[in-house]
């Protein structure tokens, strides 16, 4: 295992991972749903401010799942993903300057999470610039950011390690499991998909454990749910 996927599998800084995450979709030639992938990952990131999500953000979070909801994984993510970046970065700096200490800790989370391959953009907008302050190194804050790295490994899964997933593993058993998850977006059946993946003849560690992880987190976007339903 090289330092860069030791790296991937274990941090909990949810900016740099995904600025990874982008970076690794656009290179992959094989993954031309990278760009519905890094909307995906920043909604359900974003979606953890639950009742505290201020009101300029839930108005991105609307229209990046209106997005979303389009399925064409192909579709061009511009719009949703960059050309409303500054007004993002307005709305997070606007809630900021009222929130609550450990509100203030999530909020800067969240953010960190929303710039991913725009770290180095918009430092006027920066909601604090010291990097040693509370913000950054809070209970609140490494609780969201890690969080955060769950949702984005669900999502990209792994990039440095290729999955062959094979077709007679979709099963219309798996099929019917994933696509009910995908749609209600309850994943608690991940268990009982990786009991049909295997009786279909599954061996591959890297899914059937995804599955099984109690730990793990799954969202829309899953990357084993997606391969089930062949959407990538």
């Amino acid at each position: 295992m090289t330092e860069t996927e030791a790296n991937w599998l274990s941090t909990s800084f949810a900016l740099l991972l995904m600025n990874e995450a982008d970076q690794a979709q656009w290179a992959d030639e094989d993954n031309p749903a990278g760009d519905w992938r890094s909307i995906a990952a920043r909604v359900a990131c974003l979606e953890r401010l639950s009742a505290d999500m201020p009101e300029g953000i839930r108005e991105w979070v609307a229209r990046a799942t209106e997005y979303l909801d389009q399925e064409d994984r192909l579709a061009l993510a511009f719009e949703a993903l960059v050309f409303h970046a500054e007004w993002v970065y307005d709305a997070f700096h606007e809630a900021y300057s009222r929130a609550t200490p450990e509100l203030q800790q999530r909020l800067a989370a969240a953010q960190d999470v929303f710039r991913g391959t725009d770290y180095h953009g918009h430092e006027s907008f920066m909601l604090d610039p010291d990097d040693n302050s509370l913000t950054h190194t809070g209970i609140a804050y490494a609780a969201e950011s890690a969080a955060h790295c769950d949702i984005i490994r669900d999502i990209f899964g792994n990039p440095y390690r290729k999955v062959n997933f094979h077709k007679q593993w979709r099963t219309d058993t798996a099929v019917a499991l994933a696509k009910q998850m995908y749609d209600s977006r309850d994943f608690s059946a991940m268990p009982i998909l990786a009991d049909a993946l295997q009786d279909a003849g599954c061996d591959n560690d890297d899914i059937l454990n995804h599955c099984r992880d109690p730990k793990q987190v799954h969202v829309r976007g899953c990357w084993v749910v997606d391969l089930v339903m062949g959407r990538v």
